[in-house]
Protein backbone atom coordinates (compact mmCIF):
# COMPACT_ATOMS: atom_id res chain seq x y z
CA UNK A 1 0.00 0.00 0.00
CA UNK A 2 1.32 3.71 -0.93
CA UNK A 3 1.83 5.95 1.42
CA UNK A 4 0.06 8.70 1.57
CA UNK A 5 1.46 12.66 2.20
CA UNK A 6 0.75 15.46 4.02
CA UNK A 7 1.57 18.70 2.79
CA UNK A 8 1.78 21.98 5.10
CA UNK A 9 1.58 24.91 2.67
CA UNK A 10 2.26 29.11 3.92
CA UNK A 11 -0.01 31.26 1.38
CA UNK A 12 1.36 34.49 1.78
CA UNK A 13 -0.56 37.40 -0.43
CA UNK A 14 2.34 39.34 -2.38
CA UNK A 15 0.36 41.45 -4.45
CA UNK A 16 -3.24 42.48 -4.77
CA UNK A 17 -5.41 45.65 -5.29
CA UNK A 18 -6.13 47.09 -1.27
CA UNK A 19 -5.94 50.14 0.36
CA UNK A 20 -2.47 51.86 2.10
CA UNK A 21 -4.72 51.79 5.11
CA UNK A 22 -5.19 48.09 4.67
CA UNK A 23 -1.27 47.52 3.41
CA UNK A 24 -0.24 49.50 6.63
CA UNK A 25 -2.50 47.69 9.41
CA UNK A 26 -1.82 43.88 7.18
CA UNK A 27 2.10 43.68 6.38
CA UNK A 28 1.54 40.40 5.97
CA UNK A 29 -1.24 38.04 5.02
CA UNK A 30 -0.72 34.56 5.18
CA UNK A 31 -2.31 31.11 5.72
CA UNK A 32 -0.87 27.89 6.17
CA UNK A 33 -2.64 25.00 4.75
CA UNK A 34 -2.52 21.36 5.33
CA UNK A 35 -3.33 19.40 2.05
CA UNK A 36 -3.11 15.32 1.32
CA UNK A 37 -0.64 14.67 -1.94
CA UNK A 38 -4.01 12.81 -3.05
CA UNK A 39 -5.70 16.10 -3.16
CA UNK A 40 -5.74 18.14 -6.76
CA UNK A 41 -4.40 21.73 -7.12
CA UNK A 42 -7.86 22.81 -7.55
CA UNK A 43 -8.69 21.36 -3.75
CA UNK A 44 -5.56 23.95 -2.38
CA UNK A 45 -7.17 26.92 -4.64
CA UNK A 46 -10.80 25.96 -3.08
CA UNK A 47 -9.45 26.20 0.10
CA UNK A 48 -7.62 29.18 -0.51
CA UNK A 49 -10.78 31.12 -1.81
CA UNK A 50 -12.39 30.08 1.28
CA UNK A 51 -10.10 31.09 3.92
CA UNK A 52 -8.98 34.10 2.01
CA UNK A 53 -12.87 35.34 1.90
CA UNK A 54 -13.22 35.20 -1.91
CA UNK A 55 -16.55 34.59 -3.39
CA UNK A 56 -16.69 35.36 -6.81
CA UNK A 57 -15.46 32.71 -9.56
CA UNK A 58 -12.06 34.00 -11.58
CA UNK A 59 -9.48 32.24 -13.83
CA UNK A 60 -6.85 31.11 -11.41
CA UNK A 61 -3.53 29.32 -12.12
CA UNK A 62 -0.46 27.87 -10.42
CA UNK A 63 3.10 28.46 -11.56
CA UNK A 64 5.65 25.75 -10.63
CA UNK A 65 9.01 26.48 -12.11
CA UNK A 66 10.93 23.65 -13.23
CA UNK A 67 13.32 22.28 -10.91
CA UNK A 68 14.83 18.81 -10.61
CA UNK A 69 12.73 16.10 -11.29
CA UNK A 70 10.11 18.68 -12.12
CA UNK A 71 12.03 19.64 -15.00
CA UNK A 72 10.17 17.64 -17.74
CA UNK A 73 6.31 19.26 -16.30
CA UNK A 74 5.18 22.78 -17.85
CA UNK A 75 5.09 25.05 -14.88
CA UNK A 76 1.70 26.43 -15.49
CA UNK A 77 -1.69 24.33 -14.03
CA UNK A 78 -5.16 25.87 -14.78
CA UNK A 79 -8.90 25.04 -14.80
CA UNK A 80 -10.32 23.44 -17.70
CA UNK A 81 -12.05 26.63 -19.22
CA UNK A 82 -8.35 28.41 -19.62
CA UNK A 83 -6.95 24.81 -21.37
CA UNK A 84 -9.56 25.40 -23.83
CA UNK A 85 -9.39 28.98 -24.99
CA UNK A 86 -6.29 29.81 -23.89
CA UNK A 87 -6.63 32.88 -21.41
CA UNK A 88 -3.45 31.96 -18.95
CA UNK A 89 -1.20 35.03 -18.76
CA UNK A 90 2.16 32.68 -19.14
CA UNK A 91 3.45 31.31 -22.62
CA UNK A 92 4.27 27.79 -21.21
CA UNK A 93 2.21 24.90 -21.98
CA UNK A 94 -0.85 24.31 -19.45
CA UNK A 95 -1.94 21.32 -17.31
CA UNK A 96 -5.12 20.97 -15.75
CA UNK A 97 -5.24 21.57 -12.00
CA UNK A 98 -8.49 19.67 -11.52
CA UNK A 99 -6.10 16.59 -12.24
CA UNK A 100 -3.23 17.40 -11.02
CA UNK A 101 -2.34 15.97 -7.35
CA UNK A 102 0.00 17.25 -5.02
CA UNK A 103 2.07 14.23 -5.21
CA UNK A 104 2.64 14.42 -8.80
CA UNK A 105 4.59 17.43 -8.35
CA UNK A 106 7.96 15.82 -6.60
CA UNK A 107 8.07 19.00 -4.29
CA UNK A 108 9.90 18.91 -1.31
CA UNK A 109 10.25 21.43 1.86
CA UNK A 110 11.78 24.31 1.49
CA UNK A 111 10.00 24.54 -2.43
CA UNK A 112 7.70 27.42 -3.42
CA UNK A 113 5.62 28.35 -6.27
CA UNK A 114 3.14 30.69 -7.24
CA UNK A 115 -0.91 30.81 -7.72
CA UNK A 116 -2.31 33.77 -8.98
CA UNK A 117 -6.06 34.46 -8.90
CA UNK A 118 -8.05 36.86 -10.70
CA UNK A 119 -6.41 37.74 -14.07
CA UNK A 120 -7.78 41.13 -14.00
CA UNK A 121 -7.04 42.34 -10.01
CA UNK A 122 -3.97 40.60 -10.42
CA UNK A 123 -4.20 38.72 -6.50
CA UNK A 124 -0.26 37.16 -6.63
CA UNK A 125 0.34 34.60 -3.63
CA UNK A 126 3.64 32.76 -2.75
CA UNK A 127 3.06 29.24 -1.64
CA UNK A 128 5.87 27.61 0.47
CA UNK A 129 6.54 24.20 1.45
CA UNK A 130 7.04 23.97 5.12
CA UNK A 131 6.37 20.26 6.00
CA UNK A 132 5.61 17.32 4.33
CA UNK A 133 4.44 14.26 6.78
CA UNK A 134 3.91 10.45 6.07
CA UNK A 135 0.28 9.93 6.90
CA UNK A 136 -0.73 7.39 8.80
CA UNK A 137 -2.60 4.10 6.97
CA UNK A 138 -5.93 3.27 8.69
CA UNK A 139 -6.74 1.43 10.43
CA UNK A 140 -3.52 1.02 12.40
CA UNK A 141 -2.49 -0.25 15.75
CA UNK A 142 -2.55 2.97 18.44
CA UNK A 143 -1.36 1.04 21.82
CA UNK A 144 -0.60 -2.64 22.22
CA UNK A 145 0.09 -4.45 25.78
CA UNK A 146 1.47 -8.38 26.16
CA UNK A 147 2.82 -10.66 23.59
CA UNK A 148 0.46 -12.29 21.06
CA UNK A 149 0.02 -16.13 21.89
CA UNK A 150 0.44 -18.86 18.69
CA UNK A 151 -2.76 -19.30 17.19
CA UNK A 152 -2.51 -22.90 16.94
CA UNK A 153 -0.98 -24.96 19.63
CA UNK A 154 -0.52 -28.93 20.72
CA UNK A 155 -2.61 -29.39 23.51
CA UNK A 156 -1.35 -30.83 26.57
CA UNK A 157 -2.58 -31.10 30.98
CA UNK A 158 -0.20 -27.99 31.33
CA UNK A 159 -2.57 -26.28 28.84
CA UNK A 160 -5.29 -23.49 29.91
CA UNK A 161 -7.39 -21.41 28.10
CA UNK A 162 -6.54 -17.48 28.34
CA UNK A 163 -8.76 -15.68 30.38
CA UNK A 164 -10.78 -15.62 33.64
CA UNK A 165 -12.79 -17.34 34.79
CA UNK A 166 -12.61 -20.04 32.27
CA UNK A 167 -15.73 -20.98 30.67
CA UNK A 168 -16.85 -24.92 30.78
CA UNK A 169 -16.85 -25.04 27.05
CA UNK A 170 -13.13 -23.92 26.88
CA UNK A 171 -12.40 -26.70 28.98
CA UNK A 172 -14.33 -28.94 26.45
CA UNK A 173 -12.54 -27.51 23.20
CA UNK A 174 -9.11 -28.44 24.97
CA UNK A 175 -9.94 -31.61 26.17
CA UNK A 176 -11.60 -32.51 22.51
CA UNK A 177 -8.25 -30.97 20.90
CA UNK A 178 -5.75 -33.25 22.88
CA UNK A 179 -7.82 -36.64 22.57
CA UNK A 180 -8.03 -35.58 18.52
CA UNK A 181 -11.67 -35.71 18.89
CA UNK A 182 -14.49 -33.11 17.15
CA UNK A 183 -16.30 -31.83 20.04
CA UNK A 184 -20.21 -32.01 20.07
CA UNK A 185 -22.15 -29.23 18.40
CA UNK A 186 -24.52 -28.22 21.18
CA UNK A 187 -21.06 -27.69 23.18
CA UNK A 188 -19.65 -25.47 20.61
CA UNK A 189 -22.91 -22.91 20.96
Amino acid sequence: MATLKLYRLRVTLKRGPVTEEFARANPTVARTFEIRGDQTLDDLHEAIMQEFQRWDAHLYEFEIEPRGKRQNLSPYFVLPFDLEEGLSMGEATRNDATKTKLSSLYLKVGDDFSYLFDYGDGWRHLIEVEAITTLPIYPRVVASEGDIPPQSVEWDDSMMIYGDPFPEEWEAARDAQADDKPMPEEDLK
